[in-house]
């Protein structure tokens, strides 16, 4: 599990309050994606920037079809324009094509 200050934090999936907490002592102006809980996977750092949140995209497209009926077209198209293609300053979360050994 993630560590901060010795205290161990659940490694993906859906957000805790200790995550919450976690998220925030990281990066207090971090913003979350409403509603993408489950697609959580950890925190993205690159040089001369805060860490952001950063989720799994497939996860988040499962979310939209599962939780709002949607098709997978449908899905993908909709997680394009209202959620990685809304960018809302430094702090936006990332959302990352996780790549597993059925995929490659």
């Amino acid at each position: 599990p993630c560590q901060l200050r010795s205290q161990p934090i659940r490694k993906g999936g859906r957000m805790d309050e200790a995550t919450r907490n976690w998220i925030s002592e990281v990066n207090p102006e971090a913003l979350l994606a409403d509603g993408f809980d489950d697609a959580f996977i950890g925190m993205c750092e690159s040089f001369g920037h805060e860490p952001v949140v950063a989720y799994d995209r497939d996860k988040c497209i499962s979310v939209l079809m599962n939780r709002d009926g949607m098709e997978l077209e449908e899905a993908e198209e909709f997680f394009s324009f209202n959620v990685s293609g809304s960018y809302v300053g430094e702090n936006t979360p990332v959302y990352i094509r996780v790549c597993d050994e059925e995929s490659s």
